[in-house]
Formats: C-alpha cells, sequence, structure tokens
C-alpha cells in the first residue's frame, strides 16, 4: 500500500493524470477503470484530509500494519 502512496504523490495526486497516464495502460473494461479511478481517488481524497500529498502514511495504514488480523471473528466465520 506505501508503494500506491507513492505512486499517487508521483503523478501529483492529480486522478486525471492517475487515469491517463497510468489505468489507461492497463487492458480493463471501462467498468474496471471507473472502479480503479474510484479507488485512487478514494485514496487521494483520504491523503488531502491526512495531510499526506507530500509524506507520511495514510491512518489506515498505520492501523493495519498495527493489526494485520483486523478484529477477532467467532470461531464458526467464514471467510
Amino acid at each position: 500500500m506505501w508503494q500506491i502512496e507513492d505512486l499517487i504523490r508521483a503523478y501529483g495526486c492529480s486522478l486525471q493524470r492517475i487515469r491517463h497516464e497510468y489505468i489507461d495502460k492497463f487492458d480493463y473494461t471501462d467498468e474496471q477503470k471507473e472502479d480503479m479511478l474510484d479507488w485512487y481517488g478514494n485514496l487521494v481524497r483520504m491523503m488531502n484530509q491526512e495531510g499526506k500529498r507530500e509524506r507520511g502514511h495514510l491512518q489506515i495504514n498505520a492501523i493495519i500494519v498495527k493489526d494485520p488480523n483486523g478484529p477477532a471473528q467467532p470461531a464458526d466465520a467464514k471467510c
């Protein structure tokens, strides 16, 4: 995930650049490209809100690193 933050920074946190210079290079359907653009857009928004445009990592990444298994699940939970 940290590499994704760096990729977003390399494109200047610009969704237009991410779309045209990165996502469009993949052999995805238009729907898949829109899904990816939405995903990157959410990350850009979080980076802006958390002041991480230039450096640092999103809070969600810090939480995942602290607890990679997530919340405990009941023994009968299906994954």
